[in-house]
């Protein structure tokens, strides 16, 4: 059923790799190449992605999620500030995976319950209710 959502979304160069679509890899996948020797004798080999399982918090969703991140995902979501603002916020071509876009429309139909209004990414969302009332 999500097949063709990612399909849809995530038109790209090139091609996703199947454990990157169960993951949260952000643009991360295999790099393969050669190991050069003194000799010039060459070697094929190939380069992982670094993957770590981790739980991560939405606040929408109040809920902890198990995820395969690659360490480059984990500093995106750092510095987008939480799980929720990375999945909401970052281009569906960037985020590139079927679970990652599943929690996203988990995450855009909890803030429509939420908060009554339709999610959109260009419209600042309101923080009255984060303000302090220190005066």
């Amino acid at each position: 059923m999500f097949g063709s959502i990612v399909n849809s979304f995530c038109r790209s160069s090139k091609a996703v790799w199947g454990r990157a679509k169960r993951g949260l890899f952000h643009g991360r996948s295999i790099v393969y190449g050669n190991n050069v020797s003194f000799s010039n004798k060459k070697t094929r080999t190939r380069w992982m992605p670094n993957v770590q399982p981790k739980y991560l918090y939405s606040h929408l969703l109040n809920l902890n999620i198990k995820f395969h991140i690659t360490t480059h995902a984990l500093r995106c979501i750092e510095k987008a500030g939480n799980l929720d603002r990375y999945l909401l916020y970052t281009k569906a071509k960037d985020i590139d995976s079927e679970i990652g876009l599943k929690i996203r429309k988990k995450l855009k139909d909890a803030y429509r319950l939420q908060t009554g209004e339709k999610f959109d990414r260009l419209v600042i969302p309101r923080l009255d209710h984060l303000r302090s009332t220190k005066d």
